[in-house]
């Protein structure tokens, strides 16, 4: 049960949509919220007009966060990656560590208030799980309609479990199976059968999509399996998808990988990803 939620803030447009559906998360898991204000010190209007200063910018995301929190009737505080760091990314993973789920906005090049690599530092260096809300349009609810992308990975098993707590309050979970063939559980070639009855004993009844597409199969027919997922996804009114965020740490710098990076620049639903 997610009993501590993150919401990235600042003071763009698009932050009171995602504090709200923080908020009535919050509320659905008798959470507390925590806003966590970060913004890139370096950033300019694009209008070239005068730039607010650090601390308006502070004022209007604490008005917004009040505003949200307070119609979901759920306590929450404020906390802020310090002005002058040089990677606020980074420093917006190691506060993320203190929550069971973060709550960001898809990166967004119309949005240079916030760090361009926020979404991957926080995936990949906080260890946990990420709910990442597409840039366009509002996103008013999550986890009625489920779409699982299972690949049998290490990644796949971790965002599974992390999402634990959506699923169980979904209207529909659907598994996609979109490992190579040939497993090594018992009776593996069956689409999605170990996964479905993982859930069952969790009291969530899932389903398996009839999807069955291998890595080698999809790039046979000119797609990458993410076109697989994300036109599946559409198809049946996914509100979240459930994936694996892959990537990879050390020199020179932890980097996701490039499905991954294709998942958080392209993703029409929200997306809860673990690595």
């Amino acid at each position: 049960m997610y009993k501590h939620l993150l919401v990235h803030v600042d003071a763009g447009e698009r932050a009171a949509g995602r504090v709200e559906l923080a908020a009535k998360l919050a509320a659905r898991f008798g959470a507390r919220l925590t806003a966590l204000f970060a913004q890139d010190d370096g950033w300019r209007p694009r209008s070239g007009g005068p730039r607010p200063s650090a601390s308006e910018d502070l004022a209007a995301a604490w008005t917004v966060l009040e505003e949200k929190a307070d119609a979901a009737g759920v306590s929450h505080d404020l906390w802020k990656v310090p002005n002058g760091e040089l990677d606020p990314g980074g420093v917006a993973a190691r506060f993320c560590r203190y929550a069971d789920l973060t709550i960001l906005g898809q990166p967004d090049p119309e949005e240079p208030r916030v760090p361009v690599d926020l979404a991957s530092k926080v995936l990949l260096e906080s260890g946990r799980p990420v709910l990442l809300l597409p840039s366009g349009g509002r996103v008013r609810d999550v986890g009625r309609r489920v779409v699982v992308e299972w690949f049998g990975s290490r990644e796949s098993a971790r965002a599974l479990g992390d999402a634990l707590p959506l699923l169980r309050g979904a209207e529909r979970v659907h598994v996609l199976d979109l490992r190579a063939r040939g497993g090594c559980v018992a009776d593996d070639d069956e689409p999605a059968r170990e996964v479905i009855r993982h859930l069952a004993a969790h009291g969530i009844a899932a389903r398996a999509e009839p999807t069955y597409l291998s890595v080698r199969e999809a790039k046979a027919s000119g797609l990458e399996v993410l076109d697989v997922l994300l036109n599946r996804s559409a198809d049946l009114g996914a509100d979240l998808v459930v994936m694996g965020g892959r990537g990879r740490h050390g020199v020179p710098f932890p980097r996701v990988a490039r499905s991954t990076q294709r998942s958080l620049d392209e993703l029409t639903a929200p997306v809860l990803l673990s690595h």
